[in-house]
């Protein structure tokens, strides 16, 4: 007996492991099974059949071509994600098809027993959030007239696409999925159809859209209420439906989300390339045309808005509050941009384009704005990123806020006639004769970013004999380039014809070859502050002949700000209303630069300069403390960068230079500098030839008054000269102009400077209360100043 219950327990053991494999199976294909119905999905080939053998749920399926599958009566699958049946595919369904929070595509299929078979006693349930999709020709037996033997929602929010036609349950019955008014429509097009001259057509739920809702003579917003259009435009014949919205004379569309959430419209297509499709056509060739994208509403496509313009009938008007982003390119160098407008050396003209606050407009593989039509840009705030932001060929830019970012790699463009090819730089202006060009660029504010190249760049195809730009002015915004590029980078063409343009704005480069005259730079936190000064005229008059330099800039500068600037025709120029003093005359001719100190009296003064053809000495001075004025650098090493600083020291009684410099002097205030020298980005301590080097100075109760240097750790006395050298300077001298409140400096050496006076309103060689006026203004020690001048060969 005993082995006998032996026996039974190792049987049914032996049973066991079999009964609870035999429970894992979900799916049959012959007679393999299968414990997912994702890997008998994987594993079928056609002209089989895929059997469920109990309730199952599946995720993201594709049943292939000539697959079979088959729900028996009592079992239930449940589908989440988007599922597809490709064409000759059959479904065969006596149970429960349940689509909840997921997709059935069965739009590939055909009517009949190549499709999914409709007199099977199965259903279709459909619960919130879920969707069939069904091929259009299906209508009269699915939809909702007699959708009962197949298809039911169990809550509102369900949805059915058949063809164009989308459906949503709502209150027991299957109504569109547009609603106008009290009417429902099930297609994006019906619905525009039925508004006469304005109207709201309402999203009920997401939708698909294969065709073009083309606008005109009427007034339509769509209000997307949260939820998203996915247009997968199609082709019927020599017919492309390659855009949602199309806007043309008389035409006005607002896109409008009133929800946080949603608000997408996604397009893409299945001919050519998915870059040609587009979120809205803007064509005012037969009239007036608006199209608004509001906030909270994004427009992901090859090419979310495309811009056709004439100027002879009607302007385009584009604004923008929400995001439009280059989501298909064509490949992963080239792409249309976010904003395609579309011009020649015609009249594709009339074209406006806002920008405003909260807008976002992103390309990551080119360009985002690119405008080759006579037109106008209005930059009012919000985000334009690109790998270059905006590129214009043609009309007017105004930049007045926002932020304006290239990311592409700083290259030198390849100007042609279709397109525009990448630089690197935020704003990209190419003077093409192939477009309308008559470019106006005025910039007062915003932030103007380019990480790799230029914040602002304008180049010439080749061949081009002159700019397109008729007028440049920049008076505000931040300007940031990357390392080492200029953030300003101009052709010699249009250098020559513009002969100061900027009167305001931060930048991250030095540009005073550009600034207009009455202005000064300083120079705080890495960027130069273009700010205005009050200019005192005088009597003088200084004129000559420039060599080499028709139509060359010569600035009357006194450090880093700009007195006078004119710009000459013919190589002769003149100056007026100068005053008595000492200043730099520089004379700018594209990227050759000579700069001269020169001294005017009681009596005009004649300059005459050869300008060179090779090389450059642009200097650029910077810092609000000095006025200073230099001469020799022109000798120092012509055709490089040159770069010349005097920083104010803060008094720190650590310091051993300063230290050793106080030990030389008794019982005198004194004020530390350092005097730095760069070539070529090199810090050289010692040149050749002695610099001229003044410096205002207020003379006022200031008496025994000492120049000291501390150079390679040797503390030297400077030579006090009884009378102003006229040539032969020699290092360590210096002579005091005390009538016109000047300090002359000759050095060669540049390291630790110190100023020693006495005064006795002070306490002498202490941080408390020692000050000294350069200029106009009194300076504390403790405050750090700076100022400089430095060579470019960076204006092209």
């Amino acid at each position: 007996m005993k082995k006998l219950s032996f026996l039974l327990c190792c049987f049914m053991l032996m049973l066991v492991p079999n009964m609870v494999h035999a429970e894992t199976y979900v799916a049959q294909i012959g007679e393999n099974q299968y414990t997912t119905l994702d890997s008998a999905v994987s594993a079928a080939v056609s002209g089989q059949t895929i059997k469920i053998l109990r309730d199952v749920s599946g995720s993201n399926l594709t049943l292939n071509s000539g697959i079979t599958l088959d729900i028996p009566v009592n079992v239930t699958l449940s589908l989440t994600g988007n599922n597809k049946v490709n064409a000759n595919a059959i479904i065969k369904n006596n149970g429960i098809i349940v689509i909840d929070d997921g997709c059935l595509d069965i739009s590939k299929l055909t009517y009949g027993n190549n499709g999914l078979i409709p007199n099977q006693d199965g259903l279709m349930s459909v619960k919130d959030n879920g969707k069939v999709i069904m091929l259009e020709s299906w209508e009269g037996a699915f939809a909702p007239s007699n959708s009962s033997t197949i298809l039911t929602a169990t809550e509102n929010g369900a949805k059915m696409t058949v063809g164009e036609n989308n459906y949503i349950y709502k209150d027991g019955e299957w109504i569109g999925a547009f609603q106008v008014g009290e009417n429902y429509y099930t297609t994006l097009s019906m619905a525009g159809a039925a508004i006469t001259t304005s109207g709201t057509i309402t999203l009920l739920t997401d939708v698909d859209v294969d065709r073009v809702l083309t606008i005109t003579g009427k007034t339509i917003t769509v209000e997307m209420n949260g939820y998203n259009i996915d247009a997968d435009m199609i082709q019927e014949g020599a017919t492309k439906n390659w855009r949602v919205f199309k806007v043309g004379a008389g035409g006005v569309l607002t896109v409008n989300n009133s929800k946080t959430t949603g608000g997408i419209i996604n397009v893409t297509g299945e001919f050519d390339d998915d870059s040609e499709f587009e979120g809205i056509n803007v064509d005012n060739k037969t009239g007036n045309a608006t199209a608004t994208i509001g906030a909270n509403v994004t427009i992901k496509a090859g090419t979310p808005v495309t811009l056709y313009g004439n100027s002879a009938n009607g302007t385009g008007t584009t604004n923008i509050y929400g995001t439009l982003i280059m989501a298909y390119p064509i490949s992963e160098s080239l792409s249309y941009a976010s904003i395609q407008g579309n011009g020649s050396a015609g009249a594709n003209s009339g074209v406006v384009i806002n920008v405003y606050d909260g807008a976002k407009i992103i390309n990551d593989v080119s360009t985002a704005i690119f405008a080759p039509q006579d037109g106008t840009i209005n930059i009012y705030g919000g985000e334009i990123i690109g790998k270059t932001a905006i590129a214009i060929k043609s009309g007017h830019l105004n930049v007045s806020g926002g932020t304006i970012k290239a990311t592409g790699p700083a290259e030198v463009p390849e100007a042609f006639s279709n397109g525009v090819d990448s630089s690197g730089a935020a704003i990209q202006i190419e003077s093409n004769d192939a477009y309308f060009g008559e470019i106006e660029v005025n910039i007062t504010g915003g932030n103007i970013i380019s990480e790799n190249g230029a914040a602002l760049y304008e180049y010439l195809k080749t061949g081009n004999a002159d700019s397109e730009v008729l007028e440049m002015k920049i008076s505000g915004g931040t300007f940031t380039s990357g390392e080492n590029v200029p953030a300003i980078m101009l052709s010699n063409e249009l250098f020559t014809k513009n002969t100061s343009f900027i009167s305001g704005g931060k930048f991250s480069t030095n540009p005073s070859a550009y600034i207009k005259a009455g202005y000064k730079l300083s120079y705080a936190d890495s960027y130069y502050e273009v700010v205005k000064v009050n200019v005192v005229d005088g009597d003088k008059t200084i004129s000559g002949t420039i060599t080499n330099g028709e139509g060359a800039i010569i600035q009357l500068k006194q450090g880093n700000t700009v007195l006078k600037a004119i710009q000459t025709e013919d190589g002769e120029y003149s100056i007026s209303k100068v005053l008595p003093g000492v200043y730099n005359l520089v004379f700018i001719n594209g990227e050759q630069t000579v700069t001269k100190l020169i001294v005017i009296k009681d009596a005009n003064l004649t300059v005459d300069v050869t300008i060179p053809l090779t090389g450059s000495t642009v200097f650029n001075f910077v810092g609000d403390s000095f006025d200073v004025v230099v001469g020799g650098l022109d000798e120092v090493s012509p055709g490089n960068e040159v770069e010349f600083n005097v920083v104010l020291q803060e008094v720190n009684a650590d310091s051993e230079v300063q230290t050793a410099i106080k030990s030389e002097v008794v019982n005198k205030s004194i004020l530390f500098f350092d005097m730095e020298m760069f070539i070529n980005d090199d810090n050289v301590s010692e040149i050749n030839n002695v610099l001229q080097i003044v410096i205002p100075f207020d003379f006022d109760k200031k008496d025994d008054i000492e120049l000291l240097r501390s150079h390679d750790g040797v503390i030297s006395k400077f030579n006090l000269l009884t009378s102003l050298p006229t040539d032969s300077y020699q290092d360590q001298t210096y002579y005091l102009d005390k009538e016109n409140g000047l300090i002359y400096v000759y050095a060669n050496k540049f390291s630790t400077y110190a100023v020693a006076y006495k005064d006795g309103t002070i306490n002498p060689q202490t941080s408390d209360g020692i000050g000294l006026y350069f200029g106009l203004g009194l300076l504390s020690v403790i405050s750090l100043s700076y100022f400089g001048l430095k060579t470019k060969n960076k204006f092209n």
